[in-house]
C-alpha cells in the first residue's frame, strides 16, 4: 500500500512538471566590465552587460574627470537557455560599449552608468582605477617619410611609411612578425597597401630584456590636395596582446592593450600653385609631358569627321590628367569646327589617351597645326607648355567633286527601239496600266503558311542555342560560385607537391583566400589573411565558423613565415578541408 502511495506521489510530481512553465527567466541585472590597466592617452573600453531583460534602452554616457568619452554603440546580443529539472530557462544578455581616454596619471573614477532596462532605472557599480604612464611607444609606433620638404597641389609624391611593433611575450614564447601583425586593424592604412614582408631587429625593453621587434615597410604614391602641411589620413588600431591561452597551432591572445597609431611625418609644405604667368588653356597638369598627336584620315573632303587621337604622357599623374582645351586655340578655331563637348579620356597605363572629331571649315586647310597642352613644372616652378607635330592634310572642296570622286559611273543608255521610258534615271521602266495588271502570281495556302511559320521557327532554332551560350558566358559569377570549392579541395590536395612546408602552407592559405573570392564574389586582396574573417563577419557567419578561420589562417601564416614540420602541415591541410566543408553550407 505505502510503495503504491510512493509510486502514485511521483506520478503526481512528473505530471506537475509537465504542466510548469515550458520556460522562465531570471531578474534582469546591470553590470559593468573594464580592464585591470589603464595608461595615459589610450583608450580603455568600458562595457555595460544588461542580463535577463525584456526591453532595455541605450545608456547615457558617464562624465569622467580628466578623460574624454564616447559611446561606440551596442557591442552584440546574446541568448543562451539551461534547462534544469526539466524547466528551460532563458538568458538574454546585451553590451553597451564606451570608450574612455585617460588624460593624466593618477587615479581614475567611472562613475555608475544609468540605464532604464524593463522599465526600471538601473545602475552600474563604479570603478576606480589607477592611470599609468603610457609606454604605447615602445610596444608600436609608426612613422611617414615623403621624397620632397616641398610640395604642390596636385603634385605626385612618394611617401614610404614604416610600422614598427615589439614582439609580445607568450609564456616565454616570443610571437614572429606575422602573427604579431594579426592584432594591427589595417582598415585605417589609407592610401597604403598591406606589408608582405618585414624585417627583424632586438630593442631592450623597460624591464631590461631583448625583445624582437619587427618593422614593415609599405609604399605607394600620394597626390596633395590641400594647401598647408602635408597631412595624409592614416591611423589605425593595435591590440597588442597582454595575455595567452593555448590555441589550435600557437598561443591565442585573450587580453589585450589598445593603442592608437598616428604615425609621426616630417614637416613638408604644400603650395598653391602661382598665378603668375599661368597660360590660359592650363587645365591643371602638373609634371612633366609631352602630347602626340593622329589623324585619320588625313584625305577628306570639306566637312567630313576627323578623329583626332591625342595621348598625354609625363612624370606626373596622368591619371588625371585633362584634355587639352582645343576651343581656346585660336589657329585651330579659325580653320576648324570643334565639338563643344569635352571627351572622357582613357588610362592607358603611362599615358592618357583622347579622341576629338575636327571638321574643316574650308578646302584651303593644308594642315592640322601644333597641338600645344600646358603644364606646370614643380622643379622648375615654371610653367611650360608641350607642342605637338603639325599633321599635314588635304582637303577637298566638296562642289568640285565629280562623278569619279563619288565612285560613280555615267548611267548607259537604254537600248535602241525599247518601248520602255525612263523614270528618275532608270531605263527599262513599264508605265502601262494594262501591261502591268495582265501578269499576276497565283499564290497558294501552303506558300502562305510556310512564309510566316518559316521564319519564326527558324529564329528559335537558331536564337535558343545561341542564348544559352550567351548566357553561360556572361554568367562568370555563377561559374566562380559553382566551383569555388571543388578548386580550392584540389589546391590543398596538390599543396602537398610543394617542396618546403612553408610553401605548402603558403598554398592553402591562398587556396583559402582564393574560395571566399569566388565563393562571395570579391577580389582575392580583400579576403585574404585576417581581412576574410571580417568579410564574412559582414556576410554573418556564426561565431564559431569564424573563431574556425581566424585560427585556421593564422596557422598558414606562422606556418609560411616561421616554417614547420609536415605533419604539421598535413594537419593544416585537414583542417582546412573540413573549414571548407563548414564554410560551404553557411548561406553567405
Amino acid at each position: 500500500m505505502h510503495r503504491n502511495a510512493r509510486i502514485t506521489r511521483t506520478a503526481l510530481l512528473l505530471l506537475l512538471c509537465g504542466l510548469a512553465p515550458a520556460s522562465a527567466r531570471a531578474q534582469a541585472q546591470v553590470d559593468v566590465a573594464v580592464a585591470d590597466e589603464a595608461y595615459v592617452n589610450e583608450p580603455l573600453h568600458v562595457q555595460v552587460v544588461v542580463s535577463d531583460f525584456e526591453t532595455c534602452d541605450e545608456p547615457q554616457a558617464p562624465v569622467v574627470a580628466d578623460a574624454d568619452v564616447k559611446y561606440l554603440g551596442s557591442g552584440g546580443e546574446s541568448t543562451q537557455q539551461t534547462i534544469v529539472n526539466g524547466r528551460v530557462w532563458s538568458s538574454r544578455s546585451r553590451r553597451y560599449v564606451f570608450e574612455v581616454v585617460p588624460r593624466k596619471l593618477g587615479p581614475l573614477l567611472i562613475p555608475p552608468i544609468a540605464i532604464v532596462v524593463d522599465g526600471k532605472r538601473l545602475a552600474t557599480r563604479p570603478q576606480n582605477l589607477t592611470v599609468r604612464a603610457s609606454d604605447a611607444e615602445a610596444l608600436a609606433r609608426a612613422e611617414i617619410t615623403c621624397d620632397r620638404t616641398r610640395v604642390y597641389v596636385g603634385q605626385r609624391v612618394h611617401l614610404v611609411m614604416t610600422l614598427r611593433i615589439r614582439a609580445a611575450n607568450a609564456g616565454g614564447e616570443m610571437l614572429d612578425g606575422a602573427a604579431m601583425f594579426r592584432f594591427v586593424d589595417s582598415g585605417g592604412f589609407g592610401p597604403f597597401p598591406l606589408p608582405t614582408e618585414y624585417d627583424t631587429r632586438s630593442v631592450v625593453g623597460g624591464d631590461g630584456r631583448r625583445y624582437p621587434e619587427y618593422a614593415y615597410h609599405v609604399q605607394t604614391d600620394y597626390i596633395p590636395s590641400r594647401i598647408g602641411p602635408l597631412e595624409v589620413d592614416v591611423a589605425f588600431d593595435v591590440k597588442y596582446p597582454t595575455r595567452f591561452r593555448s590555441g589550435f597551432f600557437e598561443p591565442q591572445a585573450v587580453a589585450a592593450r589598445r593603442l592608437r597609431i598616428v604615425p609621426r611625418m616630417p614637416p613638408t609644405e604644400v603650395l598653391p600653385l602661382p598665378m603668375e604667368g599661368r597660360p590660359r588653356s592650363f587645365a591643371g597638369a602638373i609634371g612633366r609631358y609631352k602630347i602626340d598627336v593622329h589623324a585619320q584620315p588625313t584625305e577628306l573632303r570639306v566637312g567630313d569627321p576627323i578623329q583626332l587621337t591625342i595621348d598625354l604622357s609625363g612624370d606626373g599623374p596622368v591619371e588625371t590628367l585633362s584634355p587639352p582645351l582645343l576651343a581656346s586655340d585660336p589657329a585651330l578655331n579659325e580653320r576648324f569646327r570643334i565639338p563643344s563637348d569635352v571627351p572622357a579620356g582613357e588610362n592607358r597605363g603611362s599615358f592618357k589617351r583622347f579622341t576629338q572629331v575636327l571638321r574643316a571649315k574650308s578646302a584651303d586647310v593644308t594642315e592640322i597645326p601644333a597641338l600645344e597642352y600646358p603644364y606646370f613644372d614643380p622643379e622648375a616652378a615654371t610653367y611650360q607648355i608641350a607642342r605637338s607635330a603639325p599633321i599635314p592634310i588635304r582637303v577637298i572642296a566638296t562642289e568640285t567633286l565629280d562623278e569619279q570622286d563619288l565612285g560613280g559611273m555615267p548611267a548607259p543608255a537604254p537600248p535602241p527601239g525599247t518601248p520602255a521610258e525612263t523614270l528618275d534615271g532608270l531605263w527599262g521602266n513599264e508605265t502601262d496600266q494594262t501591261a502591268l495588271l495582265a501578269t499576276w502570281l497565283e499564290i497558294e495556302p501552303w506558300q502562305v503558311a510556310a512564309a510566316t511559320v518559316a521564319p519564326a521557327g527558324l529564329f528559335a532554332i537558331v536564337w535558343f542555342p545561341a542564348a544559352l551560350v550567351r548566357r553561360a558566358r556572361s554568367d562568370q559569377g555563377g561559374r566562380r560560385r559553382a566551383g569555388a570549392c571543388r578548386n580550392a579541395r584540389r589546391r590543398i590536395a596538390d599543396a602537398a607537391n610543394r617542396p618546403t612546408a612553408a610553401e605548402r602552407a603558403r598554398e592553402i592559405g591562398t587556396a583559402l583566400a582564393t574560395y571566399l573570392a569566388d565563393r562571395l564574389g570579391e577580389p582575392a586582396a580583400k579576403v585574404y589573411g585576417a581581412d576574410g574573417a571580417r568579410v564574412l563577419a559582414q556576410r554573418g557567419a556564426p561565431p564559431d565558423a569564424l573563431k574556425r578561420w581566424t585560427d585556421l589562417v593564422a596557422a598558414c601564416e606562422q606556418l609560411s613565415f616561421g616554417g614547420g614540420s609536415t605533419a604539421d602541415v598535413d594537419r593544416l591541410a585537414a583542417a582546412a578541408q573540413e573549414c571548407l566543408a563548414q564554410v560551404e553550407h553557411l548561406r553567405l
